[in-house]
């Protein structure tokens, strides 16, 4: 099989899309041979000289029909495509979808699903270009505090042991639904410090604002109130 533009004795060069040749398969349908499946090449790409770029495609004839329909597709680069998705039994995903930005194949009992993760309680979920960043939101270390004073971070735990006061001051800024737990097991106990404009609710109870407002407790946990600054 072959092909060339022109004439046999001049022949003429090919060009892209142009058909190459073809091994068809036909069955006699009683009246006339029809179609059942063919592969054919064709030019992929534009010529030129020791430049003969083509593709092949595998055909197949759907039941009730007579023209081929293409089932794969190789390119001249060698690159296969799929007119229908790899099922999940011959190793593939079972489905066509392009996946956005954090998007992973989940399954869903027949194949997959192309679908982003779900945060839960205290979980933040970032998804990126071939990324998907998980991170918790809630209280994520415990700091002892040995010494009397200490100015602590959004999302930990302290605990206060000393024989004297610990005076433990809150960070100036937290972002909506930070927490932070304070605890002792020292002989001293603990204070909870506040920055300018800061106030602490327990219930229907608040401490004075600002630098000067105390609360005393054996043990709390502080959450970070919806106005973005320190915790209330």
């Amino acid at each position: 099989m072959g092909r060339s533009r022109g004439t046999f004795a001049a022949p003429t060069i090919v060009q892209n899309g142009d058909s190459v040749g073809r091994i068809a398969f036909v069955s006699y349908d009683g009246a006339n041979y029809q179609y059942s499946a063919q592969i054919q090449c064709n030019v992929d790409g534009v010529p030129g000289i020791a430049d003969t770029p083509g593709n092949l495609l595998i055909q197949t004839v759907p039941d009730g029909s007579s023209i081929p329909v293409t089932a794969v597709t190789i390119s001249s680069a060698q690159v296969t495509t799929l007119a229908q998705p790899l099922p999940v039994g011959s190793g593939g995903l079972g489905i066509t979808t392009t996946p956005i930005n954090g998007q992973i194949p989940i399954g869903n009992g027949t194949n997959y699903t192309a679908a982003t993760l779900t945060a839960g309680s205290g979980i933040s979920i970032t998804d990126g270009a071939g990324s998907v960043t998980i991170a918790a939101t809630g209280v994520s270390a415990t700091t002892e505090v040995t010494g009397t004073s200490a100015t602590m971070v959004a999302n930990n735990d302290y605990i206060a042991n000393n024989v004297g006061l610990v005076t433990l001051t809150l960070p100036t800024t937290a972002a909506l639904g930070s927490e932070i737990g304070v605890f002792y097991k020292g002989a001293g106990g603990w204070l909870v410090a506040q920055n300018a404009g800061q106030q602490i609710s327990i219930g229907t109870s608040t401490s004075t604002s600002g630098r000067c407002g105390v609360m005393t407790f054996r043990s709390i946990r502080l959450l970070a109130g919806a106005s973005g600054d320190g915790p209330r």
